[in-house]
């Protein structure tokens, strides 16, 4: 794929695309549903939402109109096929109070059906009551973006610290009462910016698979300080693909070490953690997961989480739904047909993303 233009569509047509699709057995129909705002701003996301509070006249006015009219309006392409998964991100999902979750939860068709169900969000604001509400339509798991456990980092980049005993029993409530599953995310290189930052991801790693138990740990480098284009690596200048290969290799390193020591965790997708310049430069832009579970486990897992747009398999097919401001979800339709999904003046606009050859 090259460059891309955009050219608005309207929503019927939008419809018509899904309508007319010839659906394979090994297809998949993932729902993305946006939770676009942010109590704070991170120094370091590069997903950050609008920073709102919870009830006010914006916020409310986007839980409880502008997603509820739009569920209403792509209702047939929710109905004709049960999404194979639906995946809550943002921004901060979870700043959803209790009776907007369950109001939302309700009027999407076949909810409780969908066999893959994802909730990622903030650690400070996952309270008990919000994952029982989760754990009573079936959640697969929760995601809960750490970042790290330096608090000292964390408010050096704005982000409200979480509390850590309050994680810990979150967390077993979770797995031990409620069985749902637990992944947390870290973030990498986001103190210096080079290989220094290791052993902040070394002693994070440490303490949450010795005192925290997630099932899953999902390590992010920040790959925006690789390059101003990062996404394109056949743009990286030969001192950036330099330097973004010694840090990968030292992240590698780091990782290794830490999963040796501790025979619960399972070091997944191994074929991708291989220290040679070539390995390290196929899978630059990777991410690394952890977890107590076995390669089958965790395909199974991972199977049906809505990857981001290009970097996604052929057979995904994702509806987006929400978006304010800068936040734009995209949908597409396997690679032949994407689309982004604008909110203008709390109206949807869609651009179907024409490739220019």
């Amino acid at each position: 794929m090259s460059r891309y233009t955009f050219k608005e569509t309207n929503i019927e047509a939008f419809k018509k695309y899904w309508r007319d699709k010839q659906w394979k057995p090994s297809d998949r129909f993932n729902l993305y549903i946006d939770g676009p705002f942010c109590v704070q701003q991170c120094g370091f996301c590069i997903h950050r939402g609008d920073r709102v509070s919870i009830n006010s006249p914006i916020y409310n006015r986007y839980y409880k109109e502008y997603i509820p009219y739009l569920l209403e309006l792509f209702e047939e392409v929710l109905s004709f096929k049960v999404p194979d998964s639906i995946y809550f991100g943002g921004g901060t999902a979870n700043l959803m109070t209790t009776e907007i979750m369950v109001d939302l939860f309700k009027q999407i068709p076949n909810m409780k059906e969908i066999p893959y169900k994802v909730m990622e969000g903030h650690p400070a604001f996952m309270t008990k009551e919000k994952i029982d509400i989760l754990a009573d339509y079936n959640f697969s798991y929760i995601s809960l973006g750490l970042q790290t456990l330096d608090m000292s980092l964390l408010k050096r980049h704005n982000r409200i610290p979480h509390k850590p005993e309050k994680l810990k029993h979150l967390i077993r409530y979770c797995q031990e009462e409620k069985k749902v599953h637990v992944n947390c995310d870290l973030l990498t290189f986001i103190n210096k910016g080079n290989a220094e930052d290791i052993q902040i991801l070394k002693n994070d790693l440490k303490l949450l698979m010795e005192e925290y138990g997630p099932n899953l740990i999902t390590i992010y480098p920040e790959y925006q300080g690789f390059s101003k284009n990062y996404t394109d690596i056949t743009s990286f200048s030969i001192k950036e693909m330099d330097e973004a290969v010694t840090k990968i290799r030292s992240l590698r390193r780091g990782i290794m070490s830490q999963v040796r020591k501790k025979p619960r965790y399972n070091l997944l997708k191994e074929n991708r953690i291989e220290l040679n310049d070539e390995a390290i430069k196929e899978f630059l832009l990777d991410d690394y997961y952890i977890g107590k579970l076995s390669q089958e486990e965790f395909k199974k897992f991972h199977q049906y989480c809505c990857s981001s747009f290009p970097f996604h398999p052929p057979e995904q097919n994702v509806l987006g739904i929400g978006g304010y401001s800068r936040r734009k979800p995209y949908s597409y339709l396997g690679r032949e047909h994407y689309f982004t999904i604008e909110n203008k003046d709390w109206q949807p606009k869609i651009f179907k993303q024409m490739e220019d050859k």
